[in-house]
C-alpha cells in the first residue's frame, strides 16, 4: 500500500465531522502554507543552517547574555 492509500484510508475511517473540517481547511491552504515564507526568510534560515554546519552556535546561556546586553544598549 502506497503512503497516498495509507493516508486515503485513514481519512476514509474518521467519523468525526470536526477534523474532518479540519483536514479540509488544511488541504485548501496547502498551497498558501508552501508560499508563507518570503525568499528573504527561506535565505535568513539557510543562512543560519549554515553558521550552524560550522560550528558557529552559542550556548543558551551565551545567546542569553548577548540579549540582555543588546536589550540595555537600546
Amino acid at each position: 500500500m502506497t503512503l497516498k492509500e495509507k493516508v486515503i484510508q485513514k481519512i476514509e475511517d474518521i467519523e468525526d465531522p470536526d477534523i474532518l473540517e479540519m483536514l479540509d481547511k488544511w488541504l485548501e491552504d496547502e498551497q498558501g502554507l508552501k508560499a508563507g515564507f518570503s525568499i528573504k526568510e527561506i535565505s535568513e534560515v539557510g543562512e543560519g543552517y549554515e553558521q550552524y554546519k560550522a560550528g558557529k552556535v552559542l550556548s543558551q546561556q551565551e545567546a542569553q547574555q548577548q540579549l540582555e546586553a543588546w536589550l540595555k544598549g537600546k
